[in-house]
Parts: C-alpha cells; structure tokens; sequence
C-alpha cells in the first residue's frame, strides 16, 4: 500500500528527531566525571621511569591496569585499541598533531572507566592508539606491553602534580591552596598555547619559550639556530625525540646540529647544556626536570616551581649528567669540515663514477673552494661543487629550502590520470609528473594500473599508447608500477653497481618493488588484451623514466617502440641523503640499471621513431594501424 507524501515527510521528521534525542542522551549518559575516591581531593602514588628519565604511573582502563607514559606534550591521553571495549562511547575522529608537525585523523572515544590512585575518570575522552606502536620494531612502546598509554593534558591540566624525584613518588591534588606554602618568587609561569604549556627559558641570553615536554627525552631543542661559530654534526642516535603522536616509526636518518649552550632557568643558571637546533617544536625536555629535587606543576594556577637544585651527579637523567657525557666526547663530533669529508667519502664509495674519476683532485679543487669551513652552508657548498665536478649527469644536491627538491617538496593531491580510446582498437593513457611520500607513490602507482585495467576492459584491443611527454621528476618506480600489467614476469631486469654486482630488479601487481622477489600470484590481475602493441611518446623532459619504462617491457618481449624528440639518458637509481631537518639533501647516482646481464645501457640511446613532439602521436597510431593493415585488420 502506497504511504502518502505528508505522511511519510512526518514519519521521516519523527525518525530523525529520535535520532537526535538518542544522540543527546548518549552525550549526557557519556558526560564526563571525576569522581574522588577519598574526602582530601590528594594522593601520593609512586612513579618508574624508563631509561631515558621519562615518568611512567601505574593507571587503570576498563579493569586493565598498567604504566601510562605521563607527556605534558601530548594534547590527549592516548589508550591501546586493543583496551577499547564495546562499552567505550565512539565521538568521532578530529584531526591531531604531534610536537614533529605531522597531522594525522585518530578514533577518539568516550573511556567508561579509567583509574589513577584515589582518582576516577567516567567517560574520558581517549584517542585509540595503533597497536603497531606496541608491535613494530621502531614503535616507540615496541615490546613494552606493560604500557598502556599515554596520559595526555587533557588529564593533566585538572590537577596540580607534585613530583618528588628523589624518592619516585608524585603527589596529585585539585585543591586550589596546594601551592599556598610555596614562595611565588620561585615560580615560573606556564603560558597555555592551544593545548600546550610554555615557559620562558633563557639561551645564551636570549629568552625563548618553550614548551615543558615530560615526554622528551633530550634537554633542549629549539626551532632556529644557535648563533656559534662551531657547529657539531651527528646522526639521530644523538637526537633524542619527543614521543610524537605520529612520528615514532620514522625510520629515515637525519643529521642534526646541536651544540652546547648556558642556560637560565627562573634563577637557576645552567653551562654546557645541549640543545639541538632547527627542529620542529621549541621543547624543554625530562631531563631539565630530574636536574632538580622536587617539581610542582600547577596547572590550576599556571605555574611551575623547580625546587631544591641537585648537588650530587648520582642521577643519570639530569641535564648536566647527560649533556657532560655527550660533551666528553666532543672530540668524536663532526665539524662541518670532518662532516664534509665523511659525506665526501661515501659519495667516492657508491658513486657510479667511483672508478673512472680522480677522487684526490676532486677534493683538492673543492676544499681549496672554501677558504674556512665554519658554518652549514659550508660543508653544502663544498658537497655541492663536489657534484658538479663529478658531472654523471643525474646526481644532484638540493640547498636548504630549495623549492625544485623532489624529495622535500611532496604533493599531497593525486593529479588525474588521462585515459581514453583513440579508435575503437586504440587506447591513451597518460602518465602524470607526481612526487609524494611512499604511501602516495603507491596510491599513484595503484591509479595508472586501475586506469589501464579500465581501458583494458572497454574493448578489444590492438594497441596502446603511453604518454610519458611531461616533465617526471617522481619515483620512476611508480610508472612501470602501474603499468605493471602489461608485464608478462615479476623479474624486469637488473641493476649494477661500481662493484659490477648485478642485483635483480622485480615488479608485480601487488605494488612491491626492490632487490628482493616478492610473491604475488594471489593478486594478480591479467589483461583481457594480450600482445598488443605499446607506443610510448617522450620528449626531452623526462628521459630517464621513459627509458626505464622501456627497458622493462622489452626485457618482457613486448612488443613496444618509443616515439619522440629527444635523446633519453640511461636509467640510473641514485642514493638518497638527508643532512639536517632544514631540508638539505644529495642524490647521487649509485648503480645502472640494465635489461639483462653483461648488457649495461651506459650509452645515450635514439629513440625508435624519430619525430617532432607534435607528430609523435600520429606516427604512433600510424604504427599500430600499420601492422594491423599489413595483417589485414
């Protein structure tokens, strides 16, 4: 039976008001409270620390109970997924970041009950951590399943937290008259931006605010430079960073600079602190805290009191302690002129050139080049020549802040990808200029190959053409990626290197790409149009990826030829480094790649149909069509 209009409008207004009313009283039902489990509104719990200093308090969720990371740098207290029950209120998930800038959507819920000493937290909200944390190797709680979490300022900032760092113990307090025995002449106010605190600190005479990180393993970093003529490289086991929401299983390699810096804290004075520069976030980290007896955060008031500086050095996680054993082995610190050599070195050790240039003269010519190596910019503008004076044609060197760095500079949006038919036997794709981060390239792989499936399925074919004629700078992995199915075998050829050890160079349809064979049988995905014909169109733009395209569908036996104006280079795979977080990078050519063994292409090569750029498309049809008449088709 037919409902009429205005009574199903009505029916349609009842279900939608129900669904608010239900959703209003989740919220109330869900509403957030603290309840005290005693009359004083005061605990003392005892604490633990990992090996870094960092403060770790027993805490309970939903009846499990284990150490939660106590980070004042965290804007939420964090939970394992795994702890997230079906009882736990899902409100959505919002955009966060952590203290290195990257900015991720997390699952935040409603926690139905999360305990800290004499203190319980209904329905707080919680973001749901990926469990990887717990389970990769670089995760920041990697086999540490006694850690739970993390307890964010969402939590903190009820509370005043009194640290007792001699005796591992921490007092929690909501009454407003905690500090009133505290003289105010020794506090140091807390200024909240956005969801962190912040607190003036005195570097080498200059006052800088910066947020106080309890989950920061280092003493200082800041995110411009220090003003000394001696600067200090060293890589990232030196550089001890925060407990990002997002950034704990980078693995990438960076240098950094640091030196070590006078530091004035309230009336406290510090020498010889580290600090590292051009970072991300300005941080004072855990071990300024254990560089005194006694610590009163009081979030109520916006205030904090060192009190009591040690005298002893018994403590390992004090700034002194630490910076002191880092400082003792100053002598094993690159001056930028020793990092230039180190670098130096291992450019002459992978580079493609390793055995025809002379190295001794390169350095000579480049050295002399730089009357004092001082600075950054010094061991970048001898680096820099040192790539010019090779002249291999594809390494190259990217200052600070240069906007033409592929590397630095990643797109965040996936550019379309042109497909049509040209004839009714003839399809077009073109493959786009896009460079972004490992996860986008796969994207953008995984785009091509869904647009030549859909061309594959839409009729029968006898060729196809593949525009490669804009400027690629992009992995030259992700072409023949989405390509891949017109490949016939996993193997495409083989990369060699200035040792002349041939490695073997495999590509499938999983997406997997690298030295090492992947199985993918289980996700292959054939072309309904087998043998046909592949013309590929290239210009002077972008030679390198067009020949490596071409290179692994004739290691195939496809039937392919390349039509264009320009002369394409061989394939060379470079080695990627990356100086300081300010974006320097080297590319540098480290191996041939080559369609099978004893088979090198080191020579410049014409290409099959040579044609101005704007007949390259129609000599291409011409082809196909041609072999297709001659056939009588």
């Amino acid at each position: 039976m037919k409902i009429p209009e205005k009574i199903g409008i009505g029916l349609c207004v009842v279900a939608c008001v129900i669904i608010v009313i239900t959703y209003i009283n989740n919220l109330t039902n869900y509403k957030e409270t603290i309840q005290w489990r005693n009359n004083t509104n005061c605990f003392t719990i005892p604490f633990e620390t990992d090996r870094n200093g960092r403060i770790l308090i027993n805490t309970t969720v939903n009846e499990h109970t284990g150490l939660f990371l106590f980070d004042t740098g965290a804007n939420y207290t964090c939970v394992n997924e795994k702890y997230v029950t079906s009882e736990d209120l899902y409100v959505g998930n919002h955009v966060i970041s952590d203290v290195d800038g990257v900015k991720s959507e997390d699952d935040f819920y409603k926690m139905k009950h999360l305990g800290l000493g004499a203190v319980e937290f209904l329905h707080c909200k919680v973001t749901a951590t990926d469990s990887t944390t717990w389970k990769h190797p670089l995760g920041c709680f990697y086999l540490q399943d006694s850690i739970l979490g993390i307890i964010g300022d969402n939590i903190i900032s009820k509370f005043i937290w009194d640290f007792d760092l001699n005796n591992k113990r921490v007092t929690v307090s909501s009454e407003n008259d905690y500090c009133n025995s505290l003289a105010d002449t020794i506090a140091i106010p807390l200024e909240r931006v956005k969801k962190s605190m912040y607190i003036p600190i005195e570097i080498n005479n200059q006052v800088k605010k910066l947020m106080l990180d309890f989950g920061f393993a280092g003493s200082l970093q800041i995110t411009d430079s220090i003003l000394f003529e001696q600067k200090y490289f060293k890589n990232k086991e030196y550089y001890e960073p925060s407990f990002g929401y997002l950034t704990h299983l980078e693995d990438e390699i960076h240098a950094y600079n640091f030196d070590f810096v006078n530091v004035k804290l309230g009336n406290q004075h510090f020498e010889k602190i580290k600090c590292t520069e051009n970072c991300q976030s300005n941080l004072a980290g855990i071990s300024l805290v254990w560089s005194f007896e006694r610590v009163v955060l009081d979030y109520l008031h916006q205030k904090v009191y060192f009190i009591s500086r040690r005298k002893d050095k018994s403590c390992p996680y004090t700034a002194e302690t630490v910076s002191e054993q880092q400082y003792a082995f100053k002598k094993d610190v690159f001056t930028s002129k020793q990092f230039f050599e180190q670098t130096f070195n291992l450019v002459q050790k992978h580079s493609i050139k390793k055995n025809e240039l002379n190295w001794d003269s390169i350095k000579t010519l480049v050295t002399d080049s730089i009357p004092k190596f001082r600075f950054n910019i010094d061991a970048y503008k001898a680096l820099d020549y040192t790539v010019k004076l090779m002249n291999d044609s594809s390494s190259r060197f990217y200052f600070p802040n240069d906007s033409t760095n592929p590397i630095a500079n990643h797109q965040v949006e996936l550019p379309i990808i042109p497909n049509k038919m040209l004839a009714e036997d003839i399809a077009y794709i073109k493959v786009p200029d896009f460079t972004g981060n490992d996860s986008l390239n796969n994207l953008f792989a995984n785009s091509i190959r869904n647009s030549l499936l859909h061309l594959d399925s839409s009729a029968v074919l006898k060729g196809l053409v593949v525009d490669l004629r804009e400027k690629y700078y992009g992995p030259i992995s992700s072409g023949v990626l989405g390509l891949s199915p017109l490949l016939r075998d996993s193997l495409i050829g083989f990369i060699v290197d200035n040792t002349d050890e041939y490695k073997p160079v495999y590509c499938s349809n999983v997406l997997r790409f690298g030295s090492e064979k992947v199985d993918s049988l289980g996700s292959y995905i054939p072309l309904q149009n087998k043998d046909i014909k592949v013309a590929i169109l290239q210009n002077q733009e972008n030679v390198g990826s067009v020949e490596f395209i071409l290179s692994a569908l004739r290691f195939q036996g496809v039937n392919s030829k390349v039509f264009g104006d320009g002369k394409y280079s061989p394939t060379i795979f470079c080695m990627s480094f990356s100086f300081t977080q300010t974006d320097a990078n080297l590319l540098l050519a480290s191996s041939y790649f080559c369609s099978y063994k004893g088979q090198d292409i080191k020579e410049v090569i014409e290409p099959d149909v040579f044609c101005p750029d704007s007949l390259s498309l129609d000599r291409a049809i011409d082809w196909i069509k041609e072999d297709l008449i001659a056939k009588g088709k």
